[in-house]
């Protein structure tokens, strides 16, 4: 194999999947030796008997090495050498393992004799194996690991197929986990996207080095797109994934409909509010339908309503724009927080006209419970 020519082939694979070079190595490892423990038959097996009692025959023990400087990839199965087998998957005796060696350098000795001239790289390789066949010689011992060594010749059409479907496998979960590594540290943040699709049930966001799915609950009111829009998406959770927790639904979730998103576009527009002087002590919304922002200002000469609302209301009229283009806008009411619980929940109320609040429970959790009196309708 061309060690240049190998190189380049992994280097392209990873910049199109947008993962690191040993990532991939690694991946066509680990496919390999998956495949090749089919290949001799030693997966670990689990055995029943008349009783439903289970016996467990642990897979054999299989090794390959890539060596990328050289272009060289070795497959072997080690096994230790005991007096008296028990198992022979895991274990071999020293006569046998001395008869295997014997037998796997002279097949090796002459597959390479039989390679033509031009033949450069293959021989190269042969002499790679035969030089680790030949340095195994001095552990033909009790108690030592035994190393039969595979022709890829001998395999490689049976292997092919099997290492390309397991390592489709493994590269999606490493680009599983290089996309979680890049956004997870973006949870709770806001973020400008491409459409790439959509229909009536929702749209296919890029955001960069992946795409995600914005659904339509996660829409605001029956807003739409096209392909080609731009639109401003939050990044609600980014799932993680292993061997033991399989992933469920989509790894990235995209919303506009949380009060998350409401909350980045206040801050991105309201200079006041990013900059800390005005904060946002809550949010309660219906996405596409109406949102209440209660707000507070640190500074006793700012007003946090006035700062939220702007000069003839172009603050407020900016943050609405933005949140979609569905046929009835969404309402927001900035409400000014108060310390005082009977107050707040007067001011949470309006455009009703509060008669009277009562409050219940001041400690209850998660929230003081209250009764409120409101004019009919």
């Amino acid at each position: 194999m061309n060690a240049e020519e190998f190189k380049q082939i992994i280097d392209t694979i990873a910049q199109e999947k947008g993962i690191s070079h040993e990532a991939i190595i690694i991946a066509l490892k680990e496919a390999m030796e998956k495949s090749y423990l089919k290949f001799i038959g030693g997966e670990e097996k689990v055995i029943k008997d008349k009783d439903g009692n289970e016996t467990v025959y642990p897979a054999a023990r299989v090794e390959v090495e890539i060596d990328e400087e050289n272009g060289f990839i070795s497959l072997c199965q080690v096994r230790t050498i005991v007096k008296e087998v028990e198992d022979d998957v895991l274990e071999i005796e020293l006569d046998e393992a001395k008869d295997d060696y014997a037998s796997s350098l002279e097949d090796f000795v002459e597959a390479k004799s039989l390679l033509k001239t031009k033949e450069k790289e293959k021989k190269r390789e042969m002499d790679h194996i035969i030089s680790l066949i030949k340095d195994g010689k001095k552990n033909l011992k009790l108690g030592k690991e035994y190393r039969s060594y595979c022709r890829l010749d001998d395999v490689t059409k049976t292997l092919a197929m099997s290492v390309q479907n397991v390592l489709k496998g493994k590269i999606a979960e490493a680009e599983r986990m290089a996309l979680y590594d890049l956004y997870k540290d973006h949870i709770g943040e806001m973020i400008t996207g491409v459409v790439e699709r959509a229909d009536e049930r929702g749209a296919i966001i890029n955001i960069g080095r992946t795409t995600a799915e914005l659904t339509r609950k996660e829409m605001i009111g029956d807003e739409y797109f096209k392909a080609g829009d731009s639109v401003k998406v939050y990044i609600q959770e980014v799932k993680s994934t292993d061997k033991k927790t399989p992933l469920k639904g989509q790894q990235i979730e995209i919303t506009r409909s949380s009060e998350g998103f409401l909350r980045r576009l206040f801050e991105e527009e309201i200079h006041e509010i990013f900059e800390g002087t005005v904060i946002i002590k809550g949010i309660a919304r219906q996405a596409g339908v109406r949102s209440k922002v209660a707000v507070y200002s640190t500074n006793p000469d700012i007003d946090p309503t006035g700062a939220c609302i702007g000069s003839h209301g172009a603050r407020i009229q900016k943050i609405v724009a933005s949140l979609g283009n569905a046929k009835d806008k969404e309402k927001i009411d900035i409400i000014p927080y108060s310390e005082v619980t009977a107050l707040y929940l007067a001011e949470s109320l309006r455009p009703a006209h509060v008669l009277g609040i009562k409050i219940v429970d001041e400690k209850a959790l998660p929230t003081p419970k209250a009764i409120a009196v409101v004019n009919d309708g």
